[in-house]
């Protein structure tokens, strides 16, 4: 069985009757990288100059920016994102 992660909602397809492969370290860092960059693109606008930035956000984003780096590329935990305060 096959299982496919959808990088922006999360959601993961089981699909049974396809060959399963192994994906390499590459193709690994390559999906954790789309992620982090979907990631901090949904966050883009706290980065503008007429926006105050939280900390909070501010330590999220680089969390992502540190990303793959810091984490365990074959079981991916992504940093949780704080609260935005509009």
């Amino acid at each position: 069985m096959r299982t496919e992660t959808n990088l922006i909602t999360g959601v993961v397809t089981e699909h049974p009757d396809a060959p399963v492969t192994q994906q390499t370290t590459e193709e690994k860092m390559a999906t954790i990288r789309q992620r982090r960059n979907i990631l901090l693109s949904d966050t883009d606008w706290v980065a503008l100059s007429d926006v105050t930035m939280s900390g909070e956000m501010a330590t999220y984003r680089q969390a992502l920016r540190d990303l793959p780096a810091t984490m365990d590329i074959d079981n991916p935990v992504y940093p949780t994102k704080p609260q935005e305060n509009n």
